[in-house]
């Protein structure tokens, strides 16, 4: 999967006329179908589990409407190793602080012992799939090359989504 630069830009058409495709972000990932289900309208709801990462080494021709890449994953090899211990450890404070304020400015209810429980790195990465971020704002939580880096990001878009300023309206999220 990779998006387009241009979120929602895909398959819209301009008074019955298809504009050219929107260039595409340069870092995708590699997903395994974990689920996936048929709706009424015969839409398919699918749910991918992230395996790799990859950057974007050439775009090939569509093929019956499906745009296609190219994928190099070198970049991102150490996304396949189990044994990958680059994680180390996170400020956690730092962390659960903006994100008490993130679920209370949205009355959402947690199991905080559960959360102190969680390991660093499975609390950050399932933060930024489940927080409900823009599309550029996952984008950029994908392309961060370290825990480090991806727990600076997390935390800075829970602070900026609990950030107001008078008379403003608080990011969506």
């Amino acid at each position: 999967m990779i998006q387009p630069r241009e979120p929602g830009s895909e398959g819209m058409t301009r008074g019955g006329v298809v504009p050219p495709s929107p260039p595409l972000y340069t870092t995708g990932c590699a997903g395994r179908i974990s689920m996936f289900s048929e709706t009424d309208d015969n839409r398919y709801l699918i749910t991918l589990v992230g395996v790799c990462r990859f950057e974007l080494a050439e775009e090939l021709p569509s093929t019956r409407g499906y745009r296609r890449v190219v994928p190099n994953f070198t970049p991102w090899r150490t996304d396949l190793d189990p044994q990958n211990t680059e994680h180390g450890t996170i400020d956690r404070e730092s962390l659960i602080r903006p994100l008490r304020a993130y679920f209370a400015a949205r009355n959402i209810t947690t199991d905080w012992d559960a959360v102190a429980q969680t390991p660093d790195d499975r609390l950050v990465v399932t933060l930024a799939m489940n927080c409900p971020f823009e599309p550029q704002e996952r984008q950029a939580l994908l392309e961060c090359k370290s825990m480090a880096e991806l727990t600076r990001a997390v935390t800075t878009l829970l602070e900026m989504a609990t950030t107001t300023t008078p008379g403003s309206e608080p990011a969506k999220h």
